[in-house]
């Protein structure tokens, strides 16, 4: 998994043998014309190595979650596009499952004619490959969340899980943060966003719960299984120490 830096957004890169998958979310063009999606991501793409995408993924339409998907459908015309409220794309539904190569996938939320509710209305996938699970909300709250813990209280487990809505304080409720099991939780937020994400006390709950928090906001953050191996994990903050990323905490990024 690679996190991506895109400030107050999401871009996530996952591969597995046999499957490339870009959920990418990234930030809105800002700035004159800034894209992130063209400046950030499909370049970072690029220098991965990453020629080719099976599937986008985009969690729902919100500008910060689906602001850079143009330019990547652009560099990766190939991959299928699944996607809440996003004209052009499949849905996501609720029950549905994928497979692509041996590494399934579970759509957990939303279910069939759900309205569009913006971040409730978020595909939550579940991801799974060699046995392990990676568990990606978008930007449920905890309405949705409480929703999945009566439903599908199982699916939720994960060793991986992406910190619901960049680690809001009305999300990762405690129930939530328990049902995943998470040893990972990943927060994809801005560093001095507005909105004061992460909230100090949702880094608090995922830690009591056990998971190691590792943060964007000071560079990408790569996280690597290995049947043989285990987990391996580089934050870029660390791998590459910058003067402008000395206001980084570094609790967060992957210290």
């Amino acid at each position: 998994m690679n996190l991506l830096d895109v400030g107050q957004g999401t871009a996530l890169l996952l591969r597995t043998p046999g499957i490339s998958r870009c959920s990418t979310t990234p930030a809105p063009p800002i700035l004159g014309g800034w894209d992130a999606g063209e400046q950030v991501v499909v370049p970072a793409l690029r220098a991965l190595g990453v020629r080719h995408l099976d599937l986008i993924v985009i969690s729902h339409a919100d500008a910060d979650h689906a602001g850079g998907l143009a330019a990547v459908r652009r560099a990766f015309p190939e991959a299928r596009l699944i996607a809440s409220g996003v004209p052009g794309s499949e849905p996501c539904r609720a029950g549905e499952r994928m497979a692509i190569g041996e590494t399934r996938l579970d759509w957990l939320h939303p279910p069939e004619h759900m309205p569009d509710l913006r971040n409730e209305s978020s595909c939550v996938l579940r991801l799974r490959h060699g046995g392990v699970a990676v568990l990606l909300p978008g930007d449920i709250g905890r309405l949705i969340e409480g929703r999945l813990l009566r439903e599908r209280r199982e699916e939720l487990r994960a060793e991986a899980v992406l910190v619901p809505h960049h680690g809001s304080r009305h999300s990762s409720s405690p129930g939530f943060v328990a049902a995943t099991g998470a040893r990972f939780a990943l927060v994809s937020a801005g560093t001095d966003n507005p909105f004061g994400h992460p909230a100090p006390e949702v880094v608090a709950r995922w830690r009591a719960a056990g998971a190691r928090i590792l943060a964007t906001g000071c560079g990408m953050i790569e996280l690597r299984h290995d049947p043989a191996r285990g987990w391996r994990i580089r934050a870029e903050r660390v791998a590459a120490p910058r003067a402008w990323r000395a206001r980084c905490d570094p609790a967060l990024a992957g210290g």
